[in-house]
């Protein structure tokens, strides 16, 4: 919250001042703030009056990684129609100007609704082409990134072994570099792994490591899903006093990203 707070002072006194790229900028971390929070709708508000700006300053490197931010958020809602329009206006912003990290962010983007599609061909070119430019550039949270979303496509087109192969990958890079969000969505996706396996000792193991440190770290999402794993294992492994608490937790915050 004090990093909101701040972020609203700073915002007043660009408002006043007439500092665009200040401007812009505030806008932008407010936003970022409340898509970390859940608060989906506040978020859009801040990015969109930002974007608004960028383009009547045509601020095009800005624009390009904005564009990213708003698609990433109508892709989770899913608003797959949104999240496309955003994310090719962003690739080609992008490759106009050269800028190599947010081309590869929007041809993320671009696999991750071919994949929600189910257009796992496509999508997995987009995420290959991607992941080439983050590890030419060396970006290495984006190559986290994009290796889980490999990891996901390979486990639900049931190729359990390169998906857990991507999955054991990225909580590695994530550890190294102290990404503690990549490292809990990952601990996650090899935990669901592993339960669609059915080696719930292994499932369990990867969502205890998870949910500590989702609610660490504070998102509603990464807690949702870690309670949401939880819940599954002790499901059908018949603890059901385990069970309750974690679809209480999952149920909550998943209400509260909604």
């Amino acid at each position: 919250m004090r990093a909101l707070e701040a972020y609203e002072k700073v915002l007043k006194i660009q408002e006043e001042t007439g500092n665009t790229f200040m401007l812009t900028s505030a806008l932008n971390n407010i936003g970022i703030i409340y898509n970390q929070q859940g608060n989906i709708p506040k978020a859009l508000e801040f990015y969109l009056k930002s974007l608004k700006i960028l383009e009547q300053i045509n601020d095009k490197a800005s624009m390009g990684r904005l564009l990213i931010n708003i698609g990433y958020i109508y892709a989770k809602q899913p608003d797959e129609a949104k999240a496309h329009e955003f994310y090719q206006r962003a690739y080609k912003i992008c490759q106009e100007i050269n800028d190599k990290a947010g081309t590869a962010s929007a041809l993320v983007g671009l696999g991750f609704i071919n994949h929600n599609k189910g257009i796992n061909g496509e999508s997995i070119k987009y995420y290959e082409a991607a992941l080439k430019i983050q590890e030419e550039i060396g970006v290495k949270q984006g190559i986290i990134e994009t290796m889980n979303n490999i990891g996901t496509l390979y486990r639900d087109t049931i190729n359990m072994d390169k998906a857990i192969h991507y999955f054991t990958k990225c909580i590695e890079m994530s550890r190294e570099i102290g990404d503690k969000r990549n490292a809990c969505n990952a601990l996650c996706n090899l935990g669901t792994s592993y339960l669609l396996i059915r080696n719930y000792k292994k499932a369990e193991e990867f969502g205890l490591q998870a949910l500590p440190l989702s609610q660490e770290i504070g998102f509603p999402q990464n807690i949702s899903f870690s309670a949401e794993l939880l819940f599954k294992v002790y499901e059908r492994t018949h603890e059901l006093t385990k069970a309750y608490p974690m679809y209480k937790l999952f149920v909550r915050m998943r209400d509260s990203i909604n």
